[in-house]
């Protein structure tokens, strides 16, 4: 693993130091004052946890790795994320690095210009430049715009270290590049899953947690949050991330929440979260005050894992989970009753390990989720396509499956 570490390091270094303009924000629409970049001081104002290094980036963004043996020869990978972008592009992103999760895991990008059939490789990897630093668990998402947002935690020393840190860069494949703007880093903890539109699209929701684990005095910091950021229409992009609401929960539920949040039709909101042995759920009218949070019982079974809850263009409710107390049985469900029932089960994957989905919805209506399978063995990143009437009809048949990259 040293070894391994040292190899890193000595790539990275030596691709940063390039001069090359292919890791610049050339295009109009990708800058440095994109998303969030313009409230710099306010976001370091809600980091109550945050030491002094770490608004520091500690890595570099590398673009068109696809012969890179460094980056290529990996001991393990998943943990994926697929976003549509407003060409059609279809991004994916996920990490690996050394041997398991820990100091020295970098994340992967890649792009299909071509509907999922084919993907190029490796397009971005951000890697740490520091061998003590670990980027890890990126969330991609489209704004009502069609920018392409990518966020990722870094975290330094360990698997995780009591404060983490989310940090976004905006990116668009050129055709040739990938281009991204600066690195920003916008509050302390995790975000796994993707943000949430509101129902007006006026504000996105996001689902950012400070972990209970590993780290001794730390009770009091950790949490279930939400924050939230209102469009700026005249800008064309995200204002100001404020912190609106902390989930109560009890150390029961403190671990890797990986919680997500769908705004209903009604204005509240429904936050579904990973627990120590299963999935549970709450609801607030106005992100303050929570309905006590209960085991989620929508489906026969759970086990305590990554799932995604989100809304299809129809207005239905989308839920990609493991039907099984175990990570096995990958299912898609619907609600038409803004997730009071949940009907039409359509088995995506019977694998065993098959975990920690992400869903997206393509403007032609086409639904892709990604997930991966055996992450130590096999290493698989998978998607599947299909339509919504595909899921009402129980079609698996005409699911189609592409392996993004694997054995």
């Amino acid at each position: 693993m040293k070894n391994f570490l040292l190899a890193l390091c000595c790539c990275v270094v030596f691709f940063s130091c390039k001069k090359d303009a292919s890791v610049e924000p050339e295009e109009a629409d990708i800058t440095t004052e994109s998303m969030l970049d313009a409230a710099d001081d306010s976001l370091t104002n809600l980091s109550l946890m945050m030491k002094a290094d770490a608004s520091k980036f500690e890595g570099a963004m590398l673009v068109n790795q696809d012969t890179s043996f460094t980056f290529e020869s990996r001991s393990w990978q998943g943990i994926p994320s697929v976003t549509v972008g407003r060409s059609g592009n279809i991004y994916a992103a996920w990490y690996s690095g050394t041997t398991k999760e820990g100091p020295g895991n970098y994340v992967i990008v890649e792009v299909s210009t071509d509907n999922g059939q084919t993907w190029k490789r490796n397009s971005l990897i951000i890697a740490p430049t520091n061998p003590k630093v670990r980027f890890f668990d990126p969330a991609l998402w489209t704004d009502k715009n069609g920018n392409v947002m990518l966020c990722w935690t870094k975290c330094k020393n360990k698997l995780w270290d009591g404060i983490g840190g989310v940090w976004y860069s905006q990116i668009r494949y050129n055709g040739s590049k990938m281009m991204y703007s600066t690195p920003r880093r916008i509050a302390d903890g995790v975000m796994l899953n993707k943000p949430a539109e509101s129902i007006d699209k006026q504000q996105t929701l996001y689902p950012i947690s400070v972990w209970r684990i590993n780290v001794a005095g730390q009770v009091n910091d950790s949490g279930i949050n939400i924050f939230r950021s209102f469009y700026d229409d005249i800008a064309k992009k995200p204002g100001p991330l404020s912190e609106v609401g902390t989930i109560p929960a009890s150390n029961f539920l403190l671990t890797y929440n990986e919680h997500q949040i769908v705004q209903l039709k009604d204005n509240s909101y429904f936050v579904m979260i990973r627990g120590i042995d299963g999935i549970y759920q709450t609801t607030s009218k106005d992100l303050s005050t929570w309905a006590p949070v209960t085991k989620f019982t929508g489906i026969p079974a759970t086990t305590s894992s990554r799932f995604f809850v989100g809304r299809l263009a129809s207005g239905k409710l989308a839920l990609v989970i493991n039907n099984a107390t175990v990570r096995t049985n990958l299912t898609i469900y619907l609600s038409d009753d803004e997730g009071k029932t949940w009907g039409n089960p359509m088995l995506i994957d019977s694998g065993n390990p098959v975990t920690y989905p992400d869903l997206t919805q393509d403007r032609n209506g086409l639904i892709h989720v990604i997930y991966d399978f055996d992450r130590f063995g096999k290493k698989n990143i998978k998607m599947v396509s299909f339509t919504e009437a595909d899921v009402i009809n129980n079609a698996t048949q005409n699911i189609k499956r592409t392996l993004i990259s694997g054995l």
